[in-house]
């Protein structure tokens, strides 16, 4: 009699963990602020945050302001953000080129998703829309606008926010870095 009543507790026990780990999804994740390593480069997803329309302002290496608005397509759908660092301790140079195919980001139901490019979301003036302070990390675009990889000497890093349009309350899966590496972090 004991014996059942512990394994019934224990059965309990195991669906109630399982229900609040597939209940938090990934923000809570453990594996945030961890880095893997690839061949040439560590990275970390640091932070997840998620929002409606997001605006953001930035000065480009030649000084020029640039204004940022990033809204989701629909009510059904919200803008994830991703703080990303990602660190070079082995090359003597990587080169990094962070665009629209520099990760993919995967949920449980085998959906891909793609980071939005901050360029075509680019607005005349400053939005006061959910207007944030962070570093987009995605490449520079010159003067002549071209886009510009980033190049991380050995010991260097660089540390941004990446954006996603995702279905509201999505679980996120895995995180695949493709950017000058190959590796993936599962959630």
């Amino acid at each position: 009699m004991i014996n059942i009543k512990f394994r019934l507790m224990s059965l309990v026990g195991c669906c109630g963990i399982l229900l609040i780990a597939l209940g938090t999804g990934c923000s809570d994740s453990s594996k945030l602020g961890r880095y893997y390593q690839g061949k040439v480069l560590h990275v970390s997803v640091a932070e997840i945050e998620r929002s409606g329309a997001i605006s953001f302002s930035t000065v480009n290496p030649e000084g020029l302001i640039r204004n940022f608005q990033i809204n989701p397509s629909s009510e059904k759908k919200e803008v994830a953000r991703f703080r990303i660092k990602v660190e070079n301790h082995t090359a003597a140079t990587a080169i990094v080129n962070i665009d629209e195919k520099a990760v993919v980001l995967s949920d449980f139901f085998s959906n891909d998703f793609r980071p939005i490019d901050i360029y075509a979301n680019e607005i005349p003036e400053p939005s006061n829309v959910n207007s944030v302070s962070l570093t987009p990390l995605w490449n520079n675009v010159n003067s002549d606008d071209e886009s510009e990889s980033f190049v991380l000497p050995r010991g260097t890093g660089i540390d941004g926010w990446m954006f996603f349009e995702v279905p509201k309350d999505t679980h996120f899966r895995e995180f695949k870095w493709r950017a000058g590496d190959s590796l993936g972090i599962e959630f």
